[in-house]
């Protein structure tokens, strides 16, 4: 019974490293959704959390701000400037940072909308052919 228990704990400690190593990993696939992302960010953390590693608010957002693609630098500058990571909450976060993917993608559908291509058309006048 003893030897289970602890090839259980070996099991455990082999899931949690290589759990932890992921979440290091851990950036945002450029052609994903922040929803996308955060699912799959919360999955890292939850399984963490339920195998005992400890994850501080502070340190979800700020992870979360370096998984982030370079297109979204200055939005995560902003943030970081704006508020304390301490006191940000994750929840509120990413509520920000969905409220701007939407801003971007409205942006993108309106100017892809007034980029309308042109035709021109030379006109040849009959008279000038036969001159």
């Amino acid at each position: 019974m003893e030897v289970t228990h602890e090839e259980t704990n070996q099991v455990k400690d082999y899931r949690l490293i290589n759990l932890a190593r992921e979440y290091e990993l851990f950036k945002m696939e450029s052609n994903k959704s922040i929803h996308e992302m955060h699912m799959r960010f919360i999955t890292f953390v939850s399984e963490l959390l339920s195998l005992g590693k400890k994850i501080t608010n502070e340190e979800i957002v700020g992870k979360t701000l370096r998984s982030l693609p370079r297109a979204w630098n200055q939005e995560s500058m902003a943030n970081e400037e704006a508020k304390n990571l301490k006191m940000l909450n994750f929840n509120e976060f990413v509520r920000s940072l969905l409220s701007h993917e939407e801003k971007i993608k409205e942006f993108d559908v309106k100017n892809s909308s007034t980029k309308k291509k042109s035709l021109a058309l030379k006109v040849i006048n009959d008279n000038e052919d036969k001159n």
